[in-house]
This record gives C-alpha cells, sequence and structure tokens, in this order.
C-alpha cells in the first residue's frame, strides 16, 4: 500500500469488462472505504501502459479475441508481470490468467506451471463453450 492510500489497478475493463467485472474493483473500494481506508480505482485501458506502482489489481473476463489482445498487451507493458514479482496482489476474477516476474507464455498442455503470466486457451471440448474453461488460477 502506498503511504495515504490502496490503489486498485483495473486491468483493461475496455476488452476485459464484458461481464461487469469492473464491479469487483468497486466493491473492494467500498470495502476498503467502510473500514476507513482511503482506496482509489486506477482504470488501464489498451491505450496505457500496465504501472507496476499499484496495491492491487483486478482482471475480468470476456471473449476469445478480447483476451487475446488482453495477452498481447500485457507482454507488451509487463507492469503486471513486475507487480506480481514485488508482491502485489492480482485478483483474475474470470481465472484465466496467471502471473509471475517472468514474462507472459502459454500454459503448457501436459498441465505443468510455467513461471510467467499467461492466458490459457480453451480446451477442445463437447460441452457448452461457457464450460470449457479451466478453473484453475494461483
Amino acid at each position: 500500500m502506498t503511504d495515504s492510500h490502496v490503489r486498485i489497478g483495473l486491468v483493461l475493463p475496455d476488452v476485459m469488462g464484458t461481464y461487469g467485472d469492473g464491479g469487483n474493483a468497486v466493491v473492494l473500494r467500498q470495502r476498503l472505504l467502510m473500514r476507513g481506508i482511503p482506496a482509489e480505482i486506477v482504470e488501464i485501458t489498451l491505450a496505457d501502459p500496465v504501472p507496476e506502482s499499484l496495491d492491487l489489481y483486478t482482471l475480468g473476463g470476456a471473449e476469445d479475441y478480447a483476451q487475446r489482445l488482453a495477452t498481447r498487451h500485457l507482454i507488451q507493458y509487463p507492469g503486471l508481470q513486475r507487480a506480481a514479482a514485488r508482491g502485489a496482489r492480482y485478483w483474475p476474477s474470470a481465472r484465466r490468467f496467471r502471473c509471475s516476474d517472468t514474462g507472459m507464455k502459454p500454459r503448457r498442455e501436459n498441465g505443468s506451471t510455467a513461471s510467467a503470466c499467461w492466458m490459457r486457451p480453451p480446451r477442445r471440448s463437447r460441452r457448452a463453450p461457457s464450460a470449457s474453461w479451466s478453473a484453475r488460477h494461483c
């Protein structure tokens, strides 16, 4: 936390906010305020580099194309990975991203975890598309 308040990063709400996940940041801020802890939300869009200086980060869900855009952006601006490396908390509400300080790359299909920030591709499945995503997360 900073000296004066908690800064919550709402990461890419313009592409990863399909399901109203920005509400997670709003609720988190409100809960902090109710406890007397000053807090603010910092929106990080595709037009912005991802700062590594925030205290908390939230990321919502989206369709495949938007997830690819988000992945490219997070590779280009690795502030989220650097923040995770220094211990900042990170909550991907859709549970499709993992982060560490070493970069961003796809998860290995054999199930091993890479020290990276990655987006898990959808599994090929005969089930409904909403059931094809893994719920595993850090």
